[in-house]
């Protein structure tokens, strides 16, 4: 059983890969037209998700696929470390910016209201990829742990 959750682990963050893969082409295929003071700002900006969207999905799509190759506890737990690094990085690391003076008022409620006018119209993608991943930790981690006792015991 520990060999399923691994998988099922590899799976979710195999599918959450592909589905920031897919949001990062419809980005740049359908971005809006920059305001012309942003323009050159959001050129970059583009230049730079894309390669930090390339990067994480290489690793991802990599750590999966040896978890797939052969399940051992260690890279279980490489894809668990991976998936909460990316909870940390795409959803708590620039939380600190909306209370930021200028972006609200400097309190929770500001904060919170901002945060939601941002998130806002994609909020259903929002949520279900935070579960992906949050699931992915989870299998991931729970298999590693049932693998390592299984091979204590035997």
């Amino acid at each position: 059983m520990s060999n399923r959750h691994l998988q099922i682990g590899a799976v979710l963050c195999i599918l959450f890969c592909l589905g920031s893969l897919v949001q990062q082409v419809f980005f740049l295929l359908h971005m809006d037209a920059p305001d012309p003071h942003l323009a050159t700002f959001a050129a970059e900006y583009r230049v730079t998700s894309s390669i930090e969207t390339a990067i994480i999905v290489s690793v991802g799509l990599g750590l999966s696929a040896l978890v797939f190759a052969r399940p051992t506890t260690m890279r279980g737990l490489l894809v668990g470390a991976f998936c909460l690094f990316i909870i940390w990085k795409r959803y708590f690391s620039n939380l600190g910016i909306f209370f930021r003076h200028g972006i609200s008022d400097g309190l929770l409620t500001g904060a919170a209201i901002v945060w939601w006018r941002l998130h806002a119209p994609h909020i259903g993608i929002y949520v279900f990829s935070f579960v992906v991943l949050l699931s992915s930790c989870a299998f991931t981690f729970v298999g590693s742990y049932a693998l390592r006792n299984r091979n204590k015991i035997t």
